[in-house]
């Protein structure tokens, strides 16, 4: 292999290879972008998302994690920008990174107490990311 792979390219051979092996769930998708605080646009539609395990007990305990690579129009992690979660009221939420580091990646987990589907969302500087996701708890 050659020594000048992407950091994009290695990135989304790992996310693959995660789904391959774990129980996990990627969106990908790109598009529009907005000029970002850190002077680096960012996409609201160039992203990766990805939610392990697909699916949890609802204990209040078992945890569904969130990751979100919020990325420029060129494919680069943006640095230092908060991620608003917008979840039903049943969702216990814990922002585990809710600022996006230099790769631009933000974490979150999930706990239900109550079996169900639930819907959520995450937005950049009040912009909805792509599409919303669900989380299931059965």
């Amino acid at each position: 292999m050659s020594k000048n792979l992407s950091p994009l390219f290695i990135l989304t051979l790992l996310l693959l290879l995660g789904s391959l092996v774990g129980n996990a769930r990627f969106l990908f998708s790109g598009r529009a972008s907005e000029r970002g605080s850190t002077g680096l646009s960012f996409s609201v539609e160039n992203y990766y998302l990805s939610i392990s395990p697909t699916e949890a007990n609802p204990t209040g305990n078992d945890r569904i994690r969130l990751t979100l690579y919020l990325l420029s129009s060129e494919g680069r992690g943006v640095p230092a920008k908060t991620v608003a979660i917008n979840k039903p009221i049943e969702l216990t939420i814990e922002a585990v990174q809710p600022q996006t580091d230099i790769n631009g990646r933000a974490v979150f987990d999930f706990m239900a107490s109550k079996a169900g589907e639930y819907y959520i969302e995450a937005t950049v500087d009040g912009k909805k990311v792509g599409e919303g996701i669900k989380l299931n708890y059965r």
